[in-house]
């Protein structure tokens, strides 16, 4: 039985349980370290992989978080030295470390780490060393084109698997919405960003005939800030963690329009492909994106929701005031005319990959 360890930032990610789980389900035998960042938490892993928690992800700058990340690394390739093992990153450092340590290893890129303002004197130099990164490994899953169009298509050892519903919903019976003019907005996820709050402080403060509701867990200031516009506004709820996938026919179920209108500020999310966007079609609800970046581009093409401007409680309350059922019925009729085998996880197909190679 071949051995594959993987390393996560976030040991309870979904999309890395996604992962780990494709390989397993292969046959492989499968060790998971990661670090714990107060997210996700109720997640878990099927019995039988061996999960290894590190320690808890500091909140240093990122030359320390290195420092954390290649000493755990170290450490992990002395553990399994005398195993025939193939290593998995997810996420820059752990793949810088086992190229330092010439180690074989897959990595994964779900976000650029160094795409942020603060990171632009540097960002020439990442873009290089991310490159050299993926040409050195045995192959480099991207779970969004932009991210290869931001590196300037930089390898034919690229594959993209993109945040799609995991295949334990395969049985989920979809069916599209007929709405009303009665709306449940929701967003779903980790609360990191302030377009999320303006639209539900909008909707609470201008639109009481409608809801939104927060569904997932997030840091405990911007939990504080969830629950205070609950106390403001009697149409806006918080629902906190939710176990991923068992309860998203349950939470879709409860809302009509998804909002993920990210901050598009950074290159990042102007770049990023979120599950939302696969989440939104399979359970046939419209989704609402930012304008102008590429997820507003795959909205377009599916025609599964619409790109607005966030950025200012006036464009979206006018973008709000616009909406009509017979259109949004529209759209989630559409969705449900999707192939549910475009929207459901297909990670089976790294694993099938990397036998073939190592």
């Amino acid at each position: 039985m071949r051995t594959i360890v993987f390393i996560t930032p976030n040991i309870s990610q979904p999309r890395c349980v996604k992962r780990v789980e494709a390989f397993f389900n292969h046959g492989w035998q499968c060790i998971v370290y990661g670090y714990t960042r107060g997210l996700y938490e109720v997640n878990s892993y099927a019995d039988g992989i061996d999960v290894r928690v590190l320690s808890n992800m500091t909140s240093a700058n990122n030359s320390g978080k290195f420092r954390q990340v290649f000493e755990d690394v170290r450490r992990i390739v002395t553990k399994h030295k005398e195993k025939d093992v193939v290593y998995y990153a997810f996420g820059l450092l752990p793949a810088l470390s086992f190229l330092l340590l010439r180690k074989k290893y897959i990595y994964e890129i779900s976000d650029i780490m160094y795409a942020y303002p603060q990171y632009r004197r540097a960002e020439c130099f990442f873009k290089s060393l991310d490159r050299f990164i993926i040409r050195r490994s045995i192959v480099t899953v991207m779970t969004s084109e932009g991210f290869h169009s931001y590196l300037g298509g930089c390898s034919e050892k690229v594959v993209f698997i993109q945040n799609k519903v995991n295949r334990a919903l395969s049985s989920y019976h979809r069916e599209e919405v007929h709405f009303s003019d009665k709306y449940r907005f929701g967003f779903v996820g980790a609360v990191r960003y302030q377009s999320i709050l303006r639209f539900a402080i909008v909707i609470g403060k201008y639109f009481p005939q409608h809801e939104f509701h927060f569904y997932g867990g997030t840091g405990e200031g911007m939990k504080a800030v969830c629950l205070d516009l609950v106390k403001r506004y009697d149409n806006v709820y918080y629902h906190g963690p939710f176990v991923n996938p068992d309860d998203l026919p349950a939470i879709y179920g409860q809302l009509d329009i998804i909002v993920a209108c990210y901050d598009v500020s950074s290159v990042n999310e102007r770049i990023a492909e979120p599950n939302k966007l696969y989440e939104a079609m399979y359970f046939c609800r419209p989704i609402i994106v930012s304008e102008g970046i590429f997820l507003a581009d795959q909205v377009n093409r599916f025609g599964c929701g619409y790109a607005m401007d966030g950025s200012g409680e006036e464009s979206i309350r006018e973008f709000v005031s616009a909406l009509q059922p017979e259109s949004l019925t529209d759209i989630s009729c559409r969705e449900r005319s999707i192939p549910v085998s475009d929207l459901l996880d297909n990670s089976d197909s790294i694993a099938v990959r990397i036998e073939s190679l190592v």
